[in-house]
């Protein structure tokens, strides 16, 4: 039993330096949407930038993530994903005024662009295909942000899942 729980942590352990370090690019779906670029270490640690589109403005958000294998013997290359980091960018949002003129409602819409800037959190689980430089993640990303439209927000549901590309694969 313990020749054979040897052998497999050394085949996890060769399996996972093979890997490392990778590059990867790829898109992201969710509350913030756009291009991804990861950068994961020997350590399992992890650099991703994520330039996207949220509320009609554009968000450069980065991230330092930690990953954690889930060790099953059916994914092997299942791991969970850990992280924090910051954003910033700016929005577009719409204000409406209304006023009355001889019985008739009549408005006009501001548009207005702010700077924002905040912090984010991430926890997800992404997969890495063995036979082919593909990553699969599914991450939850709430974040907290200063500016915009309002001085200060908090979103708990931007949920996310990104294909990305391994490039040093």
């Amino acid at each position: 039993m313990k020749l054979l729980s040897t052998i497999i942590l050394m085949s996890l352990a060769t399996t996972l330096a093979a890997q490392y370090p990778a590059t990867l690019i790829g898109l992201r779906a969710g509350g913030v949407s756009g291009f991804s670029m990861k950068y994961i270490d020997e350590d399992l640690t992890g650099v991703e930038v994520i330039a996207g589109w949220q509320e009609n403005g554009f968000r450069l958000v980065g991230l330092i993530e930690k990953y954690k294998p889930i060790a099953t013997h059916r994914l092997a290359n299942l791991f969970l994903v850990t992280g924090i980091g910051a954003h910033s960018g700016y929005i577009r949002y719409h204000e409406k005024k209304n006023w009355y003129s001889d019985n008739e409602k009549l408005y006009y819409t501001y548009n207005h662009s702010s700077p924002v800037f905040g912090g984010d959190f991430l926890a997800g689980v992404e997969y890495h295909f063995e036979s082919i430089p593909l990553h699969f993640s599914i991450d939850y990303k709430p974040y907290f942000q200063l500016f915009g439209d309002r001085n200060f927000r908090v979103d708990l549901w931007d949920f996310g899942f990104t294909f990305r590309y391994a490039l040093n694969n």
